[in-house]
């Protein structure tokens, strides 16, 4: 009895803290519990540990230890799929003394998804800040595959490549990369990179090590690169550039190569196929600010996941660069047939080239550059803003998600377009309204096309006097997802404070989409608080992803 007693003082001697000694007890097995069955398919391994010190680690944990199966002298036993046995040991670590001990990327996401899977709310929040700690030019592809990476995370990725395009797609991992990553990279407006055929390069780069070094042909590269082709701006390069470098490469038909060769030397004399990119316009080079950060900490992404604070559901607000593009050929067509010079309804497209039957109403010769205009004055006959910021203020833009999981399936439902769907909405700070981000269709399973032609009606008005003061059509190829599309409206529009708002979206493109959302109120940075209403009335109200707003 002395004996085993002077052992125990022992221990608890050279363990003088709580979390050495819990960490210690955990290691020897004393007074154990419960047992942790944990696999990934392959490999299974049993933990023994303790029920009080596993319930802490999240709700979900907790449900799973009462609801779990126990055996007199042993305690509970519970299961944890899809986890190496050999990451387990960092979980243990981290419920027992709030403490990570991560090594590489691969662990850190890897620990982030089972974060999110059992709501381990801090353990997500340390993993992420590791990975943004530890992100370049290799990293980042194996952070782009991963799925669901939160707006947080997601924005500053696009920052990371946008700022240092050439050294990522230069890296040795960027091969490594799958298609999905890689459309996104290319979908992007602003990068740093010297001209198109850069990423022109890369992506044949690409191409090549996944056909394994065999010749392309356009069967091969649809089946490659299906969502990328149509965002590389082949009406970028020179007829020379492209005659050398894509003409004979096997990426598109011999119709498709012609119809740019043509476009390129004399253009609109050829109508460009829909599978063809037709922005003929060089990407911006990006700006300088970080995202992300300044306002909402590392927590953002971790909100977003409807972490529930003070009993209410919390979603994320993102920052996010955005630049608007004035589609001129559409603009000056529509003041030539209607003879006004503020059109009734805007149209906002990434197609900057030029059509050739649009040439024809415009009576412009096709060789002549587009004039470059103020967008202020194209909008002259609207009414002046009225400014939200002061002498010395900046305007901070922000992205108010108001969009439930994937996994909340009782917020979860399908929808089919055509369809209109009116939103009610209010904020407790004026705001200037810059655009939105709506829900992409979902391919049918039986679809090899990758990508489908949107088109969506925007029309703002005042909920209480029903006055329509804007009204946008948005058409673009957009990816099939479910994923968000961006939309920037071609003006600020101002959200007065405590003010109800009728946002109607009508979806024109036949399709089936997937409707995600509840009545929620957004809780932003800089006390910006937004509210939305009747979500009950018409569940295609989930389309509507998020607000992007710029406030003071």
């Amino acid at each position: 009895m002395a004996g085993n007693q002077r052992i125990k003082m022992d221990w608890r001697r050279e363990h003088s803290t709580l979390a050495d000694q819990l960490w210690f007890m955990c290691e020897k097995e004393l007074r154990t519990d419960m047992v942790v069955t944990v696999s990934d398919g392959k490999h299974s391994k049993a933990f023994k540990c303790h029920q009080m010190i596993m319930m802490r680690l999240s709700t979900v944990i907790d449900n799973m230890i009462e609801n779990a199966h126990r055996e007199p002298g042993i305690g509970c036993y519970i299961s944890i799929s899809s986890l190496d046995p050999a990451l387990f040991p960092l979980i243990l670590r981290f419920a027992y003394t709030d403490e990570v001990r991560l090594e590489t990327i691969h662990e850190a996401l890897l620990l982030r998804s089972i974060s999110k899977k059992y709501e381990i709310m801090k353990l997500g929040m340390i993993c992420e800040k590791y990975i943004s700690n530890n992100l370049d030019e290799d990293t980042i592809w194996e952070i782009m595959d991963e799925p669901m990476r939160g707006p947080t995370m997601n924005s500053k990725l696009r920052w990371y490549l946008g700022q240092n395009t050439s050294r990522c797609v230069k890296s040795r991992q960027f091969v490594n990369c799958n298609q999905s990553s890689l459309a996104e990279l290319l979908s992007m407006t602003h990068l740093n990179i010297e001209n198109e055929l850069e990423l022109v390069r890369a992506v044949l780069k690409w191409a090549d090590v996944k056909n394994n070094g065999q010749p392309l042909n356009p069967s091969i590269s649809q089946r490659l690169l299906g969502q990328c082709l149509p965002h590389l701006r082949f009406l970028a390069l020179s007829a020379t550039d492209f005659s050398n470098f894509v003409a004979k490469s096997g990426l598109l038909t011999s119709e498709e190569s012609l119809a740019i060769l043509v476009n390129l030397t004399c253009p609109g004399q050829m109508s460009i196929p829909d599978t063809v990119c037709r922005n003929s316009a060089a990407r911006g080079k990006p700006g300088s600010p970080v995202p992300v950060e300044s306002d909402e900490s590392q927590e953002g992404s971790w909100l977003n996941a409807n972490w529930r604070e003070g009993g209410q559901e919390v979603d994320s607000v993102v920052k996010e660069e955005e630049t608007v593009q004035e589609d001129w050929v559409t603009v000056e067509a529509k003041k030539k047939q209607k003879g006004q010079k503020t059109p009734d309804l805007e149209r906002s497209t990434s197609f900057s080239s030029l059509h050739i039957n649009e040439l024809a109403k415009l009576d412009l010769q096709t060789n002549v550059p587009p004039p470059k205009r103020n967008i202020n004055n194209i909008f002259s006959q609207q009414p002046r803003q009225p400014s939200i910021v002061q002498p010395g203020e900046k305007l901070h833009r922000m992205n108010l998600m108001r969009m439930t999981m994937p996994t909340m399936t009782s917020y979860t439902q399908d929808v089919t377009a055509p369809l209109e769907v009116p939103i009610e909405f209010k904020l407790n700070k004026t705001i200037y309204l810059v655009g939105i981000k709506t829900m992409s269709q979902v391919n049918k399973s039986d679809a090899t096309m990758t990508v489908y032609r949107e088109s969506i009606y925007i029309n703002i008005f005042t909920a209480e006097e029903g006055k329509h003061f804007y009204g946008q059509l948005f058409e673009d190829m957009i990816e099939y997802g479910p994923s968000t599309v961006d939309i920037m409206f071609k003006r600020p529009v101002t959200i007065k404070a405590d003010r109800r708002y009728q946002m109607r979206l009508s979806f024109k493109a036949e399709g089936n989409y997937v409707s995600q959302c509840r009545n929620t109120t957004v809780y932003g940075p800089r006390d910006i608080t937004a509210y939305f209403y009747g979500i009950e009335q018409n569940p295609g109200k989930g389309l509507l992803h998020s607000l992007i707003i710029d406030c003071a």
